[in-house]
């Protein structure tokens, strides 16, 4: 009994949220877990990997689906299925989520 009360607040809150304001969520959600990525040195290890040689490393293409991953999820969750609305939340997202390691890129570049 207490699960299902537990349950249908959760889906009442997640149904409430503005499509701006999940867009954001998301964004720093996944921008947060490519900071972690960033931060403990998985990026630094798979940039060494070449997936396409002299073009196109592992570690990239790690970037690449964390922001590809953010936009789907946004996608996916959105109420509207109206495809202008939701691919300009999931490039949002995916900007964001992008953002979050362009921000840590100048936070590094003014400190030693």
């Amino acid at each position: 009994m207490a699960f299902d009360v537990v349950a249908a607040s959760y889906k009442e809150r997640e149904q409430a949220q503005t499509p701006l304001r999940r867009t954001v969520t998301t964004g720093l959600l996944f921008g947060g877990i490519a900071l972690y990525f960033a931060m403990v040195g998985v990026l630094a290890m798979f940039n060494e990997r070449w997936i396409i040689v002299e073009v196109f490393t592992l570690g990239q293409a790690v970037l690449l689906l964390i922001a590809l991953f953010a936009g789907v999820y946004v996608a996916h969750k959105t109420a509207e299925r109206n495809l202008p609305a939701v691919a300009l939340q999931g490039l949002g997202c995916g900007a964001i989520a992008a953002g979050v390691l362009a921000l840590l890129l100048a936070v590094m570049s003014l400190f030693d």
